[in-house]
């Protein structure tokens, strides 16, 4: 994840990592703190970077709100691989 930030020219501002909790739910502890991150720094934020989109989400209703909510923050998602992985960064750029 940091060779795709370095390549972009992305700063890591501070990473997320969820710790046994499941993607099958929005109601996640790191989650919640990543999207509260980005509503604090909107405008400051501008991507997003889970290793794995299907990490991040389960299901294609809770990845299309999550998505949703970050763009209206004004911030992209991208993502690394389609590998399994817990870790999200928030990124200035």
């Amino acid at each position: 994840m940091r060779g795709l930030c370095r390549r972009n020219g992305w700063e890591v501002d501070r990473v997320f990592v969820e710790e046994g909790e499941s993607a099958k739910t929005a109601d996640r502890t790191e989650l919640k703190k990543l999207l509260h991150h980005c509503r604090t720094n909107r405008g400051r934020i501008h991507v997003a970077v889970v290793y794995a989109v299907n990490r991040l989400a389960r299901n294609t209703q809770d990845h299309l709100v999550l998505r949703g909510v970050l763009s209206g923050y004004g911030i992209k998602l991208r993502s690394v691989t389609g590998n399994a992985s817990g870790r999200c960064r928030a990124i200035r750029q």
